[in-house]
């Protein structure tokens, strides 16, 4: 029994080119699709946690400055001269 060669399938160039081609550029989208996912994804992620703490910065700073005007008023309120003020029945004490 005799062997035949095989035949070898050959494909012309302009069709490897457009092969390789392809593939190429969509590899380069996938990649730039993944490259673009991940940053994304990465700066939502620092945008939702630098939020979450600019969000925590101003209600402590608020409460402090509360506290403090708070601590003001009442010292302001209760102080001698705005007692003899408030307790004052004449005008003339009052000037």
């Amino acid at each position: 029994m005799r062997h035949l060669p095989q035949k070898k399938i050959i494909i012309p160039l302009k069709k490897q080119f457009i092969w390789i081609l392809v593939l190429f550029l969509g590899g380069a989208f996938l990649l730039t699709v993944l490259i673009t996912y991940r940053t994304t994804t990465a700066q939502l992620s620092l945008l939702n946690n630098s939020l979450t703490t600019y969000s925590a910065q101003l209600a402590r700073t608020t409460r402090n400055a509360y506290d403090s005007y708070e601590n003001v008023c009442y010292s302001l309120a209760y102080g001698t001269p705005v007692q003899n003020y408030l307790q004052n029945d004449t005008p003339e004490e009052d000037y």
